[in-house]
């Protein structure tokens, strides 16, 4: 039996790549014949740059760049030939914060633009914005003025905009950043968002990253007001599929470096030659830390059961939220929870590897049982 194992990583706990291990290693421990073949994934998140090394090489470049509140960070980028890849969730990612001072409202990609100037600074001719687990809510402001770029209140004075304060962007000045039109940039989305209203960037995702309902608010009118603005000034539309990425990363991409916005898993899955590996295997086991409506929007999960070419994908997570069950109409063959008891994710965590590898266990004891049955 030869089985695919590619998992994303699981939030605050592991990394695809222990991830995979401790997947293989359960599978193996039930049935040691069974064949693994490990393809770590991410979907544009948290990992990708680990996950696009795994595939493709490369060096990692590490540059110390502004935090998503306050103060500096070492940071990494992948360089890879002329193209460079550089993962938002290494200096504006939500888990850099604890969860007293996480807000949307305040917290900046500044750092992201600092580690385009680098990388743009060295050579590289293609830049690859791995946009997915953000702390952010600025619409990719922060990156832009790191490359020169201007913004202006009412009064006529220049500022840096958050979250927070995006509603009160008068006019802005963008030619700085005509120094990177010879860069192609490309921003790999592992949410397909709009960037303002009811499913956008604010009301789906700044929850989770600290704001309250008030905060929702203010910071999708900001949003909206920015679109607004690029309408009329560049006439620009930044409010299509994918441009709620990252607090509005993927629309600042678009306005800024006329990026391509592509499905952060499908460019994973071809560097890692995802199509011809799955030919000569039985299933695939994915997983991620948490599976829910959301994954529906081009998570890694649903990225993989969309490629699977009919073999059973089972997807091994942390959390199940009841949402999820509609990813079963969308290849996934069943969903496995690895927690083993009703305990908070902070007591949970701490056995996160010991209860994925039984839950892979598991796996393989219903495998072979159903074999022998069939």
């Amino acid at each position: 039996m030869t089985i695919i194992v590619a998992p994303d990583s699981f939030k605050g706990t592991m990394t695809s790549i222990d991830a995979a291990d401790v997947i293989e290693q359960g599978l193996n421990s039930v049935n040691p014949m069974c064949k693994i073949i490990k393809i770590p994934i991410a979907d544009g998140g948290e990992g990708s740059i680990a996950a696009f090394y795994n595939c493709l090489g490369g060096d990692f470049i590490t540059v110390n760049v502004h935090a998503p509140l306050t103060g500096e960070i070492a940071a990494q980028y992948l360089r890879v030939g002329n193209d460079a890849y550089i993962e938002v969730a290494q200096c504006a990612g939500l888990t850099l914060l604890p969860e007293e001072q996480r807000n949307p409202a305040l917290t900046t990609t500044y750092g992201v633009g600092e580690l385009i100037a680098h990388a743009a600074a060295r050579g590289a001719r293609h830049i690859i914005l791995c946009m997915g687990g953000s702390a952010t809510n600025d619409c990719g402001c922060g990156v832009a003025c790191a490359l020169g770029a201007k913004f202006y209140d009412r009064r006529g004075e220049s500022f840096i905009p958050t979250g927070g304060t995006l509603h009160l962007i008068s006019d802005y000045d963008l030619r700085p950043l005509n120094a990177y039109q010879h860069i192609s940039f490309t921003a790999l989305c592992d949410v397909n968002n709009p960037l303002y209203g009811e499913n956008g960037a604010a009301a789906v995702y700044a929850p989770q990253k600290g704001a309250d309902a008030q905060c929702c608010k203010l910071l999708d009118k900001g949003l909206k007001h920015f679109a607004e603005l690029a309408r009329t000034k560049s006439n620009a539309d930044i409010n299509t599929e994918g441009c709620g990425a990252a607090g509005g990363l993927g629309a600042g991409a678009r306005l800024f470096f006329k990026a391509q916005l592509k499905r952060g898993i499908d460019v994973t899955l071809d560097a890692c030659d995802f199509d011809r590996l799955i030919k000569d295997s039985q299933l695939i086991v994915t997983g991620e830390g948490k599976i829910d409506g959301q994954t529906l929007r081009g998570k890694a999960v649903y990225g993989i059961a969309a490629r699977a070419c009919g073999k059973p994908v089972f997807a091994i997570c942390g959390d199940v939220d009841r949402s999820a069950e509609t990813i079963l109409r969308h290849g996934v063959t069943a969903l496995l929870s690895t927690n083993r008891r009703a305990v908070p994710f902070e007591v949970a965590k701490l056995s996160a590897k010991e209860d994925l590898y039984a839950a892979a266990q598991n796996l393989m004891r219903i495998l072979m049982s159903a074999r022998s049955i069939l």
